[in-house]
């Protein structure tokens, strides 16, 4: 599940580098989503 999710986000802001507008709030946004999955 949380791989899913993981390769969702990856090809969302990939998505979003290509249209060039967002990228930087998705990015943002998916590194402070990945600080709260506790990882080990």
């Amino acid at each position: 599940m949380l791989t899913l999710f993981f390769f969702f986000m990856l090809y969302k802001m990939d998505a979003n580098a290509r249209d060039g507008s967002l990228y930087a709030a998705e990015k943002q946004s998916y590194l402070d989503e990945m600080d709260k999955v506790p990882r080990g």
